[in-house]
């Protein structure tokens, strides 16, 4: 459903709010998982009715799937101000478009082992693969650290962590719409993931420090918010949005 939602709506808005539409969306999964989250803390983690939160989570997949079936839907338009052509006369398939707001890298529409043959592609997959793979890890293992370590008193950051999620989403990948005429949307990644690395090489340094965890938990939350709403803007802006549901969400 994340990913019909995502690639349907990529049609039916311009591209130059690329970034602001697919962060707002994807913002909503962090967002679910927070609120979740604390309606099981609030009335489930202490009693023996565990099974509650499973019939709430399969309820709202049931109204949202039913909402999606009637309601969601390309639109007849193409509404893209910019029509992006490949041009096959140059030595590369790299092309570069540009207006008064952004610069883009554009290879065309292209999928399968086209893709694949892609330098570009495979220098915005694999970091994204590593590094959502261990923040993923951390986002659903935080309780064990918590527990491992003696910081129960911290489960409050199972709740506020997705929230940081959402703010990032809903902050820096927008953003990156307004800053494209200044540096790619690259950079965010680069500076979040270098302060990744540096927050788990304090984690592993002193792991039972209560700041160092939290400091440690709440990045880990922030910059996987970032990278599942930027990897998506950048998959599209290179390769294009009729492909996107394959190219992405494969």
């Amino acid at each position: 459903m994340f990913n019909n939602a995502v690639t349907t709506n990529t049609f039916n808005f311009p591209e130059h709010q690329r970034g602001r539409l697919i962060g707002v969306i994807t913002s909503f999964y962090f967002a679910g998982t927070s609120i979740l989250t604390a309606i099981y803390n609030q009335w489930f983690l202490d009693t023996s009715h565990v099974g509650g939160i499973f019939l709430i989570t399969a309820i709202i997949y049931l109204v949202v799937n039913c909402m999606a079936i009637f309601f969601l839907k390309k639109l007849d338009d193409d509404i893209d101000n910019l029509q992006k052509e490949p041009d096959n006369t140059e030595s590369t398939d790299l092309l570069e478009k540009s207006d008064e707001t952004y610069v883009i890298r554009y290879f065309g529409e292209i999928k399968g082992w086209e893709l694949f043959k892609n330098v570009d592609f495979h220098l915005i997959i694999w970091p994204y693969f590593l590094l959502t793979s261990v923040q993923v890890i951390v986002m659903y293992d935080t309780p064990t650290y918590l527990k491992s370590f003696d910081l129960l008193n911290l489960t409050l950051i199972t709740v506020i962590g997705p929230i940081l999620g959402v703010i990032g989403k809903i902050c820096l990948v927008p953003m990156s719409d307004y800053t494209l005429n200044r540096f790619p949307r690259v950079v965010y990644l680069l500076i979040l993931n270098i302060l990744h690395l540096l927050a788990v090489i304090l984690f592993l340094a002193v792991p039972s420090n209560p700041v160092v965890m939290i400091f440690f938990l709440s990045e880990s939350y922030f910059s996987l918010g970032v990278n599942l709403g930027m990897n998506g803007v950048m998959v599209v802006d290179s390769f294009g949005k009729e492909y996107f549901a394959r190219n992405w969400g494969g």
